[in-house]
């Protein structure tokens, strides 16, 4: 073991350490609308004693300008960069108005090693005169992304997903409870990828060792669990899409949910079924189609790949599932969920229901039995809910009370 890993969790001025990192990553979608440098200031070791304690310089060193970032773009600073900077020191991110001399400083503490693959993210914010950044997480951590089913008791055809993920150097592993349950269950897929990343992702209070986040889906309005996780899941490239009512919620809000933005720079460029709808999320939230382009294309996709591209009913379909898509968001932009007693929420939720049943009822009417069958992986006779009565509260989360 190196010797500045011997001293990863030590507090410093009241600061944890975050972790081992090569590169701080800056974007500013929003907020200051001058260019502003990247810099960061560091602490190098100055000695080590007989205890392994480390000791570092006193006083902290203000690198070089690194990267301008402005309004809309994304820049990375390579540490390294920095000529004197040295394996061990200690790092925190300083970014400077270029406008003017006033700078803002992040509160998290790294530790620089030349050998770490680890990007730290910040996006900045506030006016000119007060600006702010904001600690996102750290990516480029190496692991494996599990996905988890589990049957909820109503209504009984639908499972309730969530994700968990085990970091490939430390075997910690981060659970992701995706608006219900984070344990039991049986285990979907599995795959390696960027578990710094599906955290950022997540974007939740971890407590108890569970990640709350949503990764901002609105419960009902926007996505269900499934949603959820395949935002959860996307560094790995994997879908939950062999659990029961995935096809129902998938038709309703697609495979990443409405307004889809967990990472502004992810993109795959496969051209197999998961890759187009990566592609086509990207473009959306980089404004190069519209809303209804991507729901159209994503619907496309989406019937096509379970019915073939050259199925007759294709284009009646594709209406149908618009329907229920633009029926959801009218009914979720009628409403002040935030502010919401329970009767209104109950309310809320049989108009889901009965949007979902529209659409099954609309489909079983062009469709035979057997392309019923592949299209939602369910009998014609067997019309499910999306939410019950019994659940609807519970399962409407903080985040939406």
């Amino acid at each position: 073991m190196s010797l500045f890993t011997s001293s990863l969790n030590i507090n410093i001025m009241g600061t944890e350490k975050k972790g081992i990192i090569s590169k701080f990553q800056c974007q500013a979608n929003c907020g200051i609308g001058y260019a502003y440098w990247i810099l960061f200031d560091y602490k190098n070791i100055k000695d080590v004693e007989s205890n392994n304690k480390v000791i570092y310089d006193e006083e902290w060193t203000r690198s070089e300008k690194g990267p301008s970032v402005s309004l809309g773009l994304v820049r990375t600073m390579d540490i390294g960069d920095t000529a004197n900077i040295k394996n061990g020191a200690l790092i925190r991110l300083n970014i400077q108005i270029k406008a003017g001399k006033n700078s803002v400083v992040g509160n998290e503490i790294f530790t620089y090693s030349s050998e770490s693959s680890n990007i730290v993210r910040y996006n900045a914010k506030g006016s000119l005169f007060n600006p702010k950044v904001v600690y996102l997480g750290s990516s480029g951590i190496y692991g494996k992304l599990e996905g988890y089913k589990i049957q909820m008791s109503f209504p009984k055809t639908f499972d309730h997903t969530f994700v968990h993920t085990v970091n490939e150097s430390t075997g910690e592993i981060q659970k992701f409870a995706c608006n219900g349950r984070s344990d039991g269950g049986n285990l979907i897929c599995s795959a390696y990828g960027d578990v710094g990343l599906s955290e950022i992702i997540a974007a939740g209070e971890v407590v108890d060792n569970v990640n709350q986040g949503t990764a901002g889906i609105v419960y009902l309005l926007t996505g269900v669990c499934h949603q959820i996780a395949n935002r959860i899941l996307a560094p790995s490239k994997m879908l939950v899409q062999d659990v029961g009512g995935y096809s129902i919620s998938q038709a309703l809000y697609g495979d990443y949910g409405h307004y889809y933005s967990p990472i502004k720079n992810y993109l795959l460029d496969e051209t197999d079924y998961y890759g187009k709808q990566h592609n086509l999320a990207f473009k959306l939230i980089e404004t190069k189609i519209t809303e209804s382009d991507y729901n159209l294309k994503s619907i496309s996709y989406m019937i096509g790949y379970k019915l073939g591209y050259d199925f007759s009913e294709i284009s009646t379909l594709v209406k149908i599932f618009l329907k229920a898509r633009n029926n959801i968001k009218k009914n979720s932009e009628s409403i002040q969920y935030k502010n919401m007693s329970d009767t209104e929420i109950l309310q809320f939720v049989q108009r889901i229901n009965t949007i979902a049943i529209e659409l099954q009822n609309n489909c079983a009417n062009i469709l035979s039995d057997d392309n019923y069958l592949k299209l939602f992986d369910l009998p014609k006779n067997n019309v499910i809910e999306i939410e019950t009565e019994e659940t609807a509260l519970s399962n409407w989360n903080i985040y939406n009370r």
